[in-house]
């Protein structure tokens, strides 16, 4: 009996000491980085920053399946090899765009995953301080509400903060909508002053334009000035524009209830005469329903559209109606049904 004991925890003993053996003959890849964070330091005046990664097999296994996942669509990296010998090294080499609207610290990541049991996934980090070497205000052009076929000028001004003379050679709209002229500010040769002009042009609406704003021999933008506002006309409404998001359809429209089914616009009028009045409302949308009540005779309604049942799948359309004000005949507002696909 003792004898059959022994043999078996002899056996136990040597397969104990020959798996280890076995694990060590097969070897284990290990992926190594000469650095895990790039650190540009303080930048100012450039549209891209470029490096490279140096990755290396510093293990005892071929290093395979590597891919690289980056965090935004502003970095690019693509790899040379999606495997490594065990001491082979091969170069990763990234570019970071900078927009022109970029300030302060900034950090990106580039994502390195591996057979490397022991870091399947690994973390790098590109970091830089874009430093504004243009100084502007205001930074926004905010115009609020402009009134339909007025224009509106505001003045936008602009210090170099090295010193140096401003360099600015053109400033320009990006859409016909939004004009801008540049002049140099009298006795101080780092400084200028951009003349923005908006016009009123259009149906109303919400807009977001832009100036932007060159220097010597340069074919892409120093800065964009933003430039926002309003259109207004002699009816005003609060959105104009409608939306509606759909996760779950099964359990549409669940406890929210009227907040899932139904959107509100105010409707009023700005003018004193006529009175308002509104008619032929429609929708190119069968499953929505919309009512028109008005709120204060003459002056506002209230468009009322209730999603009753949903459509089979994602779809847009329009409501429409007509009024009696000759700036604005027919009120057209966009209308978004999105659902979401499972799986």
């Amino acid at each position: 009996m003792k004898l059959q004991v022994f043999a078996v925890l002899a056996a136990v003993g040597i397969l104990a000491v020959n798996c280890p053996a076995d694990e060590a003959a097969k070897g284990v890849p290990k992926i190594a980085f000469d650095r895990l964070v790039y650190d540009f330091g303080k930048t100012s005046l450039v549209t891209k920053l470029e490096g490279v990664f140096i990755i290396s097999n510093a293990g005892d296994a071929p290093l395979e399946k590597l891919q690289v996942k980056v965090s935004c669509g502003c970095t690019s990296a693509p790899l040379k090899t999606d495997k490594l010998a065990p001491g082979e090294k091969t170069e990763l080499a990234f570019t970071l765009s900078v927009n022109a609207m970029m300030r302060g610290v900034m950090a990106k990541h580039i994502t390195v995953t591996s057979n490397d049991p022991q870091q399947p996934s690994v973390n790098l980090t590109l970091k830089a301080e874009v430093v504004p070497v243009y100084e502007y205000n205001p930074q926004v052009v905010n115009l609020s509400d402009l009134r339909g076929g007025s224009t509106t000028n505001v003045a936008v001004t602009v210090k170099r903060t090295d010193g140096k003379p401003v360099g600015l050679t053109k400033a320009e709209g990006a859409t016909p909508q939004v004009r801008a002229s540049l002049a140099p500010s009298e006795g101080a040769a780092e400084s200028a002053t951009i003349q923005i002009e908006v016009a009123g042009e259009g149906s109303p609406r919400r807009f977001n334009d832009s100036v932007r704003v060159f220097g010597e021999n340069a074919t892409q933008p120093l800065f964009v000035i933003p430039v926002t506002g309003r259109i207004v006309g002699d009816l005003a409404l609060s959105q104009e524009m409608l939306f509606w998001g759909v996760a779950d359809r099964d359990n549409w429209p669940g406890p929210r209830g009227e907040i899932a089914t139904t959107r509100k616009i105010a409707v009023s009028s700005s003018v004193a005469e006529p009175q308002l009045e509104l008619s032929h409302l429609t929708s190119s949308v069968p499953e929505l329903k919309v009512e028109l009540r008005p709120v204060t005779a003459g002056k506002a309604y209230e468009l009322i559209a209730v999603l009753d049942k949903l459509p089979k799948e994602s779809t847009s359309g329009t409501i429409k109606f007509d009024t009696n004000l000759k700036s604005q005949p027919t009120v057209e507002i966009k209308v978004t049904i999105n659902i979401l696909k499972r799986g």
